[in-house]
């Protein structure tokens, strides 16, 4: 919060002379802030940064509710921008950094392999006072979890291999929509990508192919 004063100077001539791409990082922490941040974008919409093309926010499903609910705050449309998983080597380093340096290399593995590497779920692994694990992490994301949710999830493959998205289909057997494919990124439960110009889909870590059972 303490940076979005910066959206009130005036901006170097150089960046608004350009397309620019607003990102709202770790949205859901605004929501404390709500009727605040809309103020101070829209603000540099009108007047510091009228070159601001879209606005794209990274966060989990309690900020998409949030602007589900609120259209029409934000003078552009908000778009997700869908996490992807933190290379193995950085990842390693924020866990080793999270954990502590006497812990050995077979403890940091295991985190990479319970998280995936997903930025949501290392966020939720660590910001538990006891040993992160994957029982709770399953148990808090089944608490999550839509018969919606789960439907597409079980069609996914459970090592964890590329799915393409066409193959997947809702109870009617039609086209999944966007929005709840959104939603299992926002959970950290998928990653989405292009394989040569075609979108898959997989779950994040095999470990996590059983959220779904009871």
């Amino acid at each position: 919060m303490s940076q979005l004063h910066h959206l009130y100077e005036r901006a170097p001539s150089e960046i608004t002379a350009r397309p620019v791409i607003l990102i709202l990082d770790d949205s859901d922490h605004l929501l404390r802030h709500e009727t605040l941040i809309p103020q101070i974008v829209n603000l540099a919409l009108e007047s510091t940064l009228p070159s601001i093309q879209a606005i794209c926010w990274v966060g989990g499903p309690a900020f998409a509710d949030w602007v589900a609910a609120h259209p029409g705050t934000f003078k552009r449309a908000l778009r997700l921008y869908p996490l992807s998983v933190i290379p193995i080597r950085e990842a390693r380093k924020i866990i080793r950094e999270q954990l502590g340096p006497e812990k050995p290399v077979e403890e940091i593995d295991r985190i990479w392999n319970e998280t995936g590497g997903h930025p949501l779920l290392m966020e939720r692994a660590f910001n538990r006072q006891e040993t992160p694990s994957t029982k709770s992490l399953r148990d808090q994301l089944r608490q999550t979890l839509r018969p919606e949710d789960e439907a597409i999830l079980d069609q996914l493959d459970p090592v964890g291999r590329w799915t393409i998205l066409d193959a997947l289909k809702d109870k009617k057997g039609e086209k999944i929509q966007k929005p709840a494919l959104d939603r299992l990124c926002m959970l950290g439960l998928t990653v989405r990508t292009l394989i040569d110009g075609v979108a898959a889909i997989r779950i994040t870590s095999p470990l996590f192919a059983e959220v779904t059972k009871k």
